[in-house]
């Protein structure tokens, strides 16, 4: 009767533990559709156009963030996708077919959204649309593209990420006669180079040499060096504008960690999730002293 009781306890547990692996395989296979898919860089352009709406105390307009939100995660999609499914629409990797299927349905709503958009914000929103083509397209003639040119990369990244970011959800007001709106439009410039920074460490490894991205062409602890001066200057700014001081102190001084912490043999997803969640971290921090 005891060795019958043991055995049934041992199936127990051993039911259980297979669900657990069951449970744990799908949470796992979800986050990483979660990352390549781009929704987790979506949701951080979408987080600096809230932080730049709460910034400058405007209503906040969902049809401007369903669009930042499905452009950018079309956009990256395209970038990180496109040399696959260059010649074949339907790509043969699973994986990418289902990244492609779900891009075309969030495509339908940056249509949606789009169509709602003021003119005004519709003129913006096609700009860094053909800055973002640019960056991936060549250029007609050439071979080449702004992603590829050497030494500018992340500054083209910076640009269109701060545009959208901080143009894009002001497009229909008359802030850019201010110079709040400079100062902010400055800082998320610098501040995403910064954020690029450990991407780039990362990147050394596969980089050709020609890119001459800023790790390669000073090293990883000048990099480091010059992102903590450029976070000190963003600081100088917050102090001239920001109403909402400790939320910016805490994001610049967990980016200063991170910064830190970068090195070319990074965990797999230390730039791809935790350093992307910097925006997310940031409106967490807005969010809790404005609404709290």
């Amino acid at each position: 009767m005891a060795s019958k009781t043991i055995k049934f306890l041992t199936k127990i547990k051993g039911y259980k533990q297979f669900g657990y692996f069951c449970c744990m395989r799908r949470i796992v296979y979800f986050f990483k559709f979660y990352i390549k898919s781009s929704i987790h860089a979506a949701l951080a352009v979408t987080s600096l156009s809230l932080v730049t709406l709460l910034q400058f105390d405007q209503w906040i307009d969902l049809s401007v963030l369903f669009f930042v939100f499905s452009a950018t995660l079309i956009t990256y999609n395209f970038i990180k996708y496109a040399v696959v499914a260059k010649y074949d629409v339907l790509v043969q990797n699973t994986e990418i077919q289902k990244i492609q299927s779900f891009s075309f349905l969030v495509g339908l709503l940056a249509i949606v959204s789009f169509v709602n958009l003021s003119q005004q914000t519709q003129i913006v929103a096609f700009f860094f649309g053909l800055m973002s083509l640019l960056y991936a397209l060549p250029f007609p003639f050439q071979k080449q593209n702004f992603r590829n040119q050497w030494g500018i990369k992340i500054f083209i990244v910076a640009f269109c990420w701060s545009g959208v970011s901080v143009l894009l959800p002001l497009a229909d007001f008359q802030w850019w006669e201010t110079s709040s709106f400079w100062m902010v439009w400055l800082q998320r410039y610098l501040l995403i180079i910064v954020w690029m920074f450990p991407f780039e460490i990362r990147d050394m490894k596969i980089d050709p040499p020609t890119l001459k991205t800023i790790p390669q062409r000073i090293g990883i602890q000048k990099t480091v060096t010059l992102g903590i001066v450029l976070l000190l200057f963003c600081l100088l700014l917050s102090i001239a504008f920001s109403k909402v001081l400790l939320a910016d102190i805490g994001m610049m001084a967990l980016t200063a960690f991170m910064l830190y912490k970068s090195r070319k043999d990074q965990s797999t997803y230390f730039s791809s999730f935790w350093v992307e969640s910097l925006p997310i971290f940031w409106l967490g921090l807005y969010a809790m002293k404005l609404f709290l």
